[in-house]
């Protein structure tokens, strides 16, 4: 009876040792076979240095977990960087990089091995990277120079690598660039990135060509939002910003809280600190909000669309000093800068509030600046595009506000979106005003105080290219009066010219017995001055028309 007892227990007992053994041995191979490709995970990122543009980085892992179950791969404390001994007196000087992130983490792998002329493919469900530090240090790289130029090597086969979702969080980044002797630092902070279906490599054959078809790197979906971005160029003396960036290509969207140019050195040190003839200008840009965003190339053509874009503010100031060497530089015409981006723009209505202009310059000889300002202005821009359907489309630019702070200016700006267009035209209208408000710009550019004159109303009509232009001028006032004053003494009036310019040179009403003139101005354009000047430079050639 007991020998009966004990031979059942004995064959339970080595079943259920034999199971738990076969479970041991199973666990213990899954898991060791997961152990041992972590280990030759580290082993394949640690061996050998990765070469990248000619220059070598190592890589640093910390912890490696492999999942089978889920074909996933976790990295963790991930580090990249320059490889000490990767500078050579033969080679020259490298780019420094220092790349680290809590984790990189890659889920759903399936690997395919290519054969004959069928690429290999490497698809992954999801790759995410977590804060991610980068560090980037380039080289100045004078032009014919080759250190940009990746050393030559072993091709390696063609593959296919899809991703369907890759993810970056948390990011910081600053990059130190060089184009040419002028160095540029960019820097972004709290960067979160996601770019969904990610494809780039060859694609898979067609049938009737048989062999692999070239196929760009794609992607089907953008997010992206941004703390702060910045870049600094021109070795310092000019920073561009961006506050609180955020753009979804799935929904449309692209919003920031602040775009802003600014430059580095006051407006008085700017021309001869940086030197390169250019003018100071500030651009302090806020509440940009875009809707029905269709970004280039992920919708299947190559233009930027959006439905509409709303501005909440605009700052411009700018400064000229004449007495600094002028750049002898062509300027473009402004729609022909437009025309000229490589990308396709396609902008129905933009809509700005709140803009506010300042110009200041100093003419050639003075040292007190003449200030022209545009304040509370409201802009209206419709049918902006570079891609039009017909030669003759044109976009009209609408803005209202005030001109000296004190008079009403209505404009309409209607220019050219076709390149083989060469002609615009302007229509504007300013209220009634005193001339004297005139004065900060007269007295330092032409040493002319405006001492009485009452302006009812002025209304401009301009046309041109990009060669020369003529305006048409109804300008009514009365009891125009001016001052002419000494260059050298602006406190000083020149009597005698004073008296003459206004008993015989100046017309002090229009309508003068009964008759109203009309100005008609002509000019050529300066092809060093800007698109604005031309405008001015022109209008003014009319209103010289009527007074004198």
């Amino acid at each position: 009876m007991n020998r009966d007892n004990n031979k059942r227990l004995s064959r339970t007992g080595r079943i259920l040792l034999i199971s738990g053994i076969a479970v041991a041995v199973l666990l213990g191979a899954w898991f060791g076979i997961q152990a041992w490709l972590g280990r030759e995970v580290t082993k394949l990122l640690e061996s050998e240095p990765l070469n990248l543009d000619g220059s070598a980085y190592i890589t640093d892992v910390g912890r490696v977990r492999v999942d089978l179950a889920r074909r996933s791969v976790t990295l963790h404390g991930v580090s990249v960087k320059t490889q000490k001994n990767s500078r050579t007196r033969k080679q020259g000087p490298v780019p420094v990089l220092e790349a680290r992130a809590e984790k990189v983490s890659a889920s759903g792998i399936h690997y395919r091995k290519g054969r004959d002329t069928v690429p290999g493919a490497l698809h992954i469900r999801s790759l995410e990277v977590t804060a991610p530090e980068v560090i980037f240090e380039g080289v100045p790289c004078p032009e014919g120079d080759t250190c940009r130029t990746a050393a030559a090597g072993k091709r390696n086969k063609p593959m296919k690598i899809d991703i369907e979702r890759f993810g970056i969080s948390g990011a910081t980044i600053h990059a130190g660039i060089w184009e040419g002797s002028e160095k540029n630092n960019f820097t972004a902070e709290g960067l979160d990135l996601t770019l969904l279906h990610l494809s780039f490599g060859s694609g898979i054959p067609k049938e009737t060509l048989r062999q692999a078809d070239s196929v760009p790197a794609g992607v089907s979906a953008v997010s992206l939002s941004v703390r702060t971005l910045a870049y600094v160029f021109k070795n310092g003396a000019l920073k561009m910003e961006a506050d609180t960036l955020s753009l979804d290509s799935g929904k449309g969207i692209l919003s920031a809280g602040r775009l802003a140019l600014l430059p580095q050195y006051d407006k008085y040190q700017y021309a001869v600190r940086v030197g390169d003839h250019t003018d100071w200008v500030m651009l302090d840009v806020r509440e940009i909000a875009c809707s029905g965003v269709s970004l280039p190339y992920l919708s299947g053509h190559d233009m930027l669309h959006a439905d509409s874009v709303s501005v909440g503010s605009v700052e411009i100031d700018s400064y000229k000093d004449r007495n600094q060497l002028q750049s002898p530089a062509f300027r473009q015409m402004l729609y022909t800068s437009v025309q000229r981006i490589p990308v396709g723009i396609d902008f129905p209505v933009i809509d700005a509030r709140g803009i506010n202009i300042r110009y200041e310059e100093v003419s050639k000889g003075a040292t007190v600046p003449g200030v022209v300002t545009f304040t509370d202005m409201d802009a209206r821009i419709t049918g902006l595009t570079n891609r039009p359907q017909k030669p003759t489309q044109q976009y009209r630019i609408y803005a209202e506000g005030y001109m000296f702070g004190g008079a009403l200016v209505k404009t309409t700006l209607s220019l050219p979106a076709d390149s083989s267009n060469d002609r615009f035209s302007l229509k504007a209208e300013v209220g009634p005003m005193s001339a004297t408000i005139a004065s900060p710009v007269t007295e330092p550019i032409a040493n002319v105080r405006i001492v009485s004159g009452d302006l009812h109303s002025v209304n401009v009509e301009l046309s041109g290219s990009s060669v020369k232009a003529q305006s048409v001028v109804d300008m009514r006032y009365n009891n125009l009066q001016i001052a002419i004053l000494h260059k050298k003494d602006p406190e000083r009036e020149r009597e005698l010219l004073t008296t003459i310019a206004n008993g015989m040179v100046l017309h002090r009403d229009n309508p003068e017995g009964g008759k109203l003139r009309i100005g008609h101005g002509f000019y050529e354009r300066d092809p060093q001055k800007s698109f604005w000047n031309y405008l001015w430079k022109t209008s003014f050639a009319g209103v010289t028309d009527i007074v004198m």
